[in-house]
């Protein structure tokens, strides 16, 4: 399918029953927003669509994977633990930026509490900030971010709902199968309400940032630090060895179909003789074993958003490690 006239534009090429690609950013950045007319979808992670999109224009073209294993596999260059010469995540100052953002919307909504829903930024890019401005020449820099690394402006989507008349502002960046994908929601009536019982109406009209407090609500959050990563990644190996074990030791009571699901399965944890603890870096149901063409089996666990996925390759019977990537 294509969109947009003449050569240039958009084209997809899918394979499904509907379009359902996820937003990537395209290299050019002219052909990066989504419109306001583009249906947005939640991802479906049982869904068959397969599709790519590339985008062709008189300066350059790209091609990007739009599926969700497809996006995966393609890699991101980097991963959600990669941190800057101090140690600071890059995935803490994406939400710092994230959360400077919703300041200055809040304090729009301030400024203008009467401005109709559809009149309101919305969509990708620029135009979450373009009415936004700053304190000063340092909080305008400051909100435009020029020097994040995995982070650009057109990966922040934002969208409204009105929610019995509170109006809801949902702002995340990047998408779910991205490592570094953030989400997070404000009650804006909230802060609106706030603000006019502390504030003059002449510091309301002039506010260019507020704080939204208990109103903000963090539906993806940064991790703390990088030693998060850390636990999540030796978590998994002490689990993985564990399944292991356990595979040993049943591989000749059950047929290797029985042993093979989602640990969050009590029947197949009994088959297994194993239970896992809930206040572990991972639930049961993260922890994955799959049947392989030889008869082998993968144990896996994690997304690019937690850390990257963990996985190996094991004969059940012998619990010998074929291959791995920790």
């Amino acid at each position: 399918m294509k969109t947009g006239g003449g050569s240039d534009g958009e084209y997809r090429i899918w394979a499904g029953e509907e379009w359902e690609g996820l937003f990537v950013r395209s290299d050019d950045w002219y052909y990066g927003d989504e419109g306001e007319d583009t249906p947005r979808k939640p991802a479906k992670p049982d869904s068959s669509f397969v599709g790519i999109r590339v985008y062709r224009s008189p300066w350059s073209s790209s091609l990007s994977w739009v599926d969700m294993e497809g996006l995966q596999l393609s890699g991101f260059g980097g991963s959600r633990d990669d941190a800057d010469a101090s140690g600071e995540l890059y995935i803490r100052q994406g939400a710092e930026w994230l959360h400077n953002i919703l300041r200055g919307l809040c304090a729009l909504r301030v400024r203008e509490p009467d401005r109709a829903l559809d009149r309101l930024p919305q969509g990708r890019g620029w135009v979450i900030i373009s009415e936004l401005g700053g304190e000063d020449e340092e909080d305008e820099i400051a909100l435009q971010r020029w020097d994040l690394d995995h982070f650009n402006i057109q990966d922040f989507q934002l969208a409204w709902r009105d929610e019995d008349g509170r109006l809801i502002a949902n702002l995340k960046v990047h998408h779910p199968a991205h490592p570094f994908y953030l989400e997070a929601e404000v009650d804006t009536t909230t802060v609106v309400d706030n603000c006019r019982k502390t504030m003059k109406k002449d510091e309301m009209r002039n506010l260019k940032r507020a704080d939204p407090g208990d109103a903000l609500t963090w539906i993806v959050a940064a991790e703390e630090s990088v030693e998060v990563f850390k636990r999540r990644r030796a978590d998994a190996e002490a689990n993985f060895q564990r399944i292991r074990e356990a595979l040993k030791k049943v591989a000749a009571l059950h047929t290797l179909d029985e042993l093979c699901g989602s640990l969050d399965d009590a029947e197949l944890r009994g088959r297994l003789g194993i239970e896992l603890t809930k206040d572990g870096e991972f639930a049961p149901a993260d922890y994955r074993i799959r049947r392989q063409m030889l008869g082998d089996v993968e144990v896996s666990v994690g997304t690019p958003r937690t850390g990257g996925r963990y996985w190996l390759l094991a004969n059940a019977a012998s619990g010998e490690v074929i291959r791995s990537n920790q």
